[in-house]
């Protein structure tokens, strides 16, 4: 039997890839396989970001080695769950003066490239099949990125916390919007 756990929270360092965009090819099967198959193509699916399949790797490593440290094998949850992640990344050097501090006319928040959706998406890829048995168990999904420094993490990376979603979840979110306190304020 498997040990339960209210939640599932771990740090990833590296810089976040994102995922999303494909691009789609049509090659010509061999001979053997047009016979097995009886089609003459196949398709092959590449992810338009090189770094997103190295980055899915890292996330799915790290959330394997850390249920091990645990005492815990995966997935832990095939039930409705609630996510959170925040990606932290890295200034680009335009930011900085010489002297390493940040310019005063340097944006507060990573308002460019990489789209947050994108890098949750490689995310909750990367952890399905670990974490939880598949990413269409999400039903609650918080997703933010900062600058690296913005918070007490100092590198780039992601943090991830994954739970159940409760009952008690629902009732919260179904009083917020009959007081209209769903919206933002």
């Amino acid at each position: 039997m498997k040990k339960s756990i209210p939640h599932f929270t771990m740090f990833v360092p590296g810089e976040p890839a994102p995922a999303g965009s494909k691009t789609a090819r049509a090659i010509e099967r061999s001979a053997a396989d047009q016979l097995a198959t009886g089609r003459k193509l196949k398709t092959w699916v590449q992810d338009s970001c090189a770094r997103s399949s190295s980055w899915k790797n890292r996330v799915r490593v790290a959330a394997e080695f850390k249920l091990a440290d645990m005492g815990l094998t995966g997935p832990l949850w095939d039930e409705a769950i609630s996510v959170r992640f925040l990606f932290l990344i890295e200034r680009p050097k335009s930011h900085r003066r010489t002297d390493g501090t940040i310019k005063a006319s340097a944006p507060l928040f990573p308002v460019a490239k990489p789209d947050v959706l994108k890098l949750a998406r490689a995310a909750e890829d990367a952890l399905s099949g670990v974490i939880y048995w598949d990413d269409a168990r999400i039903i609650d999904e918080w997703i933010g990125k900062m600058y690296v420094g913005s918070c007490e993490v100092d590198r780039p990376g992601m943090l991830v916390c994954v739970r159940p979603y409760s009952a008690k979840d629902r009732m919260d979110l179904h009083a917020k919007f009959e007081r209209n306190e769903f919206v933002f304020p």
